[in-house]
């Protein structure tokens, strides 16, 4: 009695899915016209968001340690002094490394027998302890002048500044909209040259989001640090704008 209900729920199973295909196979195809949109907005930034490394070496690890920690600790207080806010200011961890002696006394280098170079066995020269430090300003203006305070307490490594703007949202929403709006007139323009009309959308796909950032001024790590200053004149930066943009496919019905 079982399988033979069983078997007829496979039947009525298999007939219903035999159905429903043939009758996607006799709906004809929608005429569609499909487009896409684009868009960019040129937004003054206001944020800047800065990056410092702060390193210290020392021939003994534990006056490096030392060193580097107290060169941190003024820099974030000169940071916290120039109005960053304390969830707008980030540290990494510490790294220590260690950098050895590669060449023995007499002028080669430290070596087994297979002549694989022997680094474990040789003391450290010096050893290197470093951090990063980020934070956000919400005056671009300021940047020249926060990175001179920030060196002149202790940073060792300008890594530059990245500019953004704190109303991505508003400005995403606004090349959105206007990517929509030339997708539209690109598909009316179409159908429009072959006698057609546009109807409903059919289907909407928005891709990803693009700008809305600008870095600038990268240095590479180093340890002297030359900056310009703003004191005594006026700015001599301009932070210009950043572009966000949007784009969207677009799939009309064509009538």
């Amino acid at each position: 009695m079982k399988r033979d209900i069983l078997r007829l729920l496979l039947a009525v199973s298999s007939f219903i899915a035999t159905s429903a295909l043939r009758a996607q196979e006799n709906v004809p195809c929608r005429p569609l016209v499909s487009t896409t949109g684009s868009a960019e907005m040129r937004v003054v930034p206001d944020l800047a968001d800065l990056v410092f490394q702060v390193e210290a070496r020392n021939a003994e690890l534990t006056k490096a340690r030392t060193e580097q920690a107290e060169r941190m600790s003024k820099v974030l207080a000169t940071l916290r002094n120039a109005g960053i806010k304390d969830n707008e200011l980030q540290t990494s961890q510490v790294e220590i490394v260690p950098h050895y002696q590669t060449d023995s006394p007499s002028g080669g280098p430290f070596s087994d027998a297979a002549g694989r170079p022997i680094v474990e066995s040789v003391p450290a020269r010096f050893f290197s302890v470093s951090q990063y430090v980020s934070c956000t300003l919400h005056d671009v203006k300021r940047i020249a002048n926060v990175t001179a305070d920030a060196v002149t307490a202790g940073v060792t490594g300008v890594q530059g500044a990245s500019l953004r703007t704190s109303e991505l949202r508003k400005y995403r929403d606004q090349a959105r909209a206007q990517a929509i709006r030339a997708a539209k007139e690109k598909a009316v323009a179409l159908a429009g040259e072959l006698g057609a009309k546009v109807g409903r959308p059919f289907s909407i796909t928005e891709s990803q989001y693009y700008g809305g950032n600008q870095f600038f001024n990268s240095v590479p790590q180093q340890r002297s640090v030359s900056v310009p200053s703003d004191a005594g004149g006026e700015s001599t930066f301009a932070p210009g704008t950043i572009s966000v943009s949007a784009q969207v496919s677009v799939s009309f019905v064509l009538e």
